[in-house]
């Protein structure tokens, strides 16, 4: 394997994993979140069901399914991943605005912008690179 490889799944891993640990450290370390903070998102309920928890709830499986697929596909150099990774990511994107808030901790906000650091040069490698030659179809 060459260096560019390696260093272009090294990147995905890193990426993977640091999304794993924003999305957990919370959870397993609740302390993180002061306690003034942690009573406030149980005590924020809706009533009735939103249409904004009606788009979030139809939306998250489907991109979640592909967002698997493109890491995958990235890792494995097949030549539709590029193109899934960014349509998936631009999708993830667009659905920020239907959450209506967070409450997180610095660690988490630390391991978020690392995992979009990390996903954002996954995304330019696999498009603008010489890496990009192995998601050619014939393999240029």
């Amino acid at each position: 394997m060459k260096p560019s490889e390696r260093l272009f799944r090294s990147l995905i891993i890193a990426s993977v994993l640091t999304a794993c640990a924003s999305g957990v450290i919370d959870y397993l370390f609740p302390d993180l979140i002061p306690p003034a903070l942690q009573t406030v998102k149980p005590s924020v309920t809706f009533d009735t069901l939103r249409i904004a928890d009606i788009v979030l709830a139809v939306a998250c499986i489907p991109i979640g399914l592909s967002m698997i697929a493109s890491i995958i596909g990235l890792y494995q150099f097949r030549p539709w991943a590029p193109r899934l990774a960014l349509y998936t990511t631009v999708g993830l994107v667009a659905l920020f605005p239907f959450i209506s808030f967070s409450v997180n901790s610095g660690w988490a906000g630390m391991f978020g912008v690392i995992d979009s650091l990390l996903w954002g040069a996954v995304i330019t490698m696999a498009y603008f690179s010489p890496i990009h030659s192995k998601f050619l179809k014939n393999g240029r």
